[in-house]
């Protein structure tokens, strides 16, 4: 039994050309895509960030409106709790000196004005609020260096 083999061989023609180069896939973002992307994205950033601009300026104004409006009342209080220290330090000085014949309380010890310094406010003497601390260091903490205006 005789068997006939065939051998495969290419087609007639030949085979196709095979591809072997790199093939880039193509981009579907172009340049100018990016471009406008970039652009907007800045807009948008842009309106954002002048939204919490706005914002910042509004919190800004309502808080200066109310440091404004509370600002009487607030030295108010201050003059308050000023004329309270004075009258509780001037009862502590009568306890004190009580047994001292001649004393009269709030009164200073010189019985003068002429080595007081020039204070912050010429209408409070500091030397009744602050009996505890030295002249010097009174003097340095209360005293402001402005020359004196005559507003008349």
């Amino acid at each position: 039994m005789a068997t006939t083999y065939r051998q495969d061989g290419p087609p007639k023609g030949g085979f196709e050309a095979v591809s072997w180069k790199r093939v880039m896939a193509k981009s579907r973002l172009k340049s100018w895509h990016f471009l406008a992307g970039m652009t907007l994205w800045s807009v948008v950033n842009f309106n954002i960030a002048k939204s919490y601009q706005h914002r910042r300026l509004e919190h800004r104004w309502a808080y200066n409106d109310s440091r404004l409006a509370l600002q009487a009342l607030i030295e108010a209080e201050g003059d308050r709790a000023l004329l309270r220290r004075m009258k509780h330090n001037e009862e502590a000085e009568a306890a004190i000196m009580a047994d001292i014949p001649g004393w009269i309380p709030g009164s200073t010890v010189m019985h003068s004005d002429r080595f007081v310094g020039n204070m912050v406010d010429p209408h409070r003497d500091y030397s009744k609020i602050y009996p505890h601390k030295s002249s010097l260091r009174r003097f340095y903490e209360t005293t402001l260096q402005v020359p004196k205006v005559d507003l008349e």
